[in-house]
């Protein structure tokens, strides 16, 4: 398996809340159709002030903690993410050195199947699976 855009378009490292309007200048607040049909998802807010209680008193960031959610889990190989400058990449590598303890992982298979998203069973629209028909007869 491998996840693409892991903070989810910024949602995860907290740069949205739920039910708020989006600062204008943002993906979302320009009415980002992938941001707004994909990410903006109840579940993924509620996953986030989860992890946001869980971490506060830690040595660590929802950045870390969403990076460490997906380098933890076996199902994943490879992980796509774009950050647009040094520093985003830098911001997304600061979780290396940390650990991942069980109340970590425990947290994350409270909120989330494994292997899903957020939103159990979520499919995204653009890429609903087809069903498979054999030629062999």
């Amino acid at each position: 398996m491998a996840p693409f855009s892991p903070l989810v378009r910024g949602v995860i490292i907290g740069k949205y809340k739920y039910g708020e309007d989006p600062t204008p200048n943002s993906r979302a607040g320009r009415g980002d159709r992938s941001i707004m049909e994909l990410d903006f998802r109840k579940s993924n807010f509620e996953f986030v002030d989860a992890g946001s209680a869980h971490i506060q008193d830690l040595d660590m960031t929802l950045v870390d903690f969403a990076m460490f959610l997906l380098f933890n889990n076996k199902l994943v190989t490879s992980v796509v993410f774009g950050p647009r400058t040094v520093d985003q990449l830098q911001t997304c590598c600061c979780f290396l050195g940390k650990g991942f303890t069980a109340a970590d992982e425990a947290l994350v298979n409270s909120l989330c199947a494994s292997g899903y998203a957020t939103s159990f069973n979520f499919i995204d629209t653009r890429y609903t699976p087809r069903r498979c028909v054999s030629s062999i007869h």
